[in-house]
């Protein structure tokens, strides 16, 4: 897990990364402490593809502040730099796990994510379709 050390170096690991798991903390708190390797195991089982990082709130204050976190642990997942999952104070691996999984399996398990993300043209032309085998255009699927 990194430790990110300013604000630029955070925004340029969310635009870098499709999926972003950022654990805030802070020093003083113990559950964060305990909760940090299990959370870490599981982003490493079961979502090799997201990008975790480690966010020392007490330490860059700005940074918690941009991103409204006032407890800890809190933890933000983005996916395509958008916050999609918050859960802060009591909260489970697993329930974790289980709501990561749904947009997880979307972006990375299904079909190539950047295809159907840029795919919103296609409604602007209703005689071309594209081909989900081959990803060519024609008028009537794979060549």
């Amino acid at each position: 897990m990194e430790t990110v050390s300013n604000i630029q170096e955070f925004e340029m690991i969310l635009a870098e990364n499709d999926a972003v798991l950022a654990y805030f903390s802070t020093e003083v708190c113990s559950v964060c402490k305990v909760l940090k390797p299990k959370v870490s195991e599981m982003v490493a089982k079961s979502f090799p593809k997201l990008k975790m990082v480690f966010v020392e709130s007490d330490k860059l204050p700005e940074l918690a502040a941009q991103n409204r976190i006032f407890t800890a642990p809190t933890v933000v997942v983005f996916f395509d730099g958008r916050e999609t999952i918050r859960k802060s104070r009591a909260f489970g691996v697993d329930e974790l796990r289980s709501e990561i999984q749904r947009p997880y399996s979307l972006i990375f398990d299904l079909m190539n994510f950047r295809f159907f993300r840029n795919l919103w043209f296609v409604g602007q032309f209703r005689n071309y379709i594209v081909c989900l085998f081959c990803y060519s255009g024609s008028l009537l699927g794979c060549r």
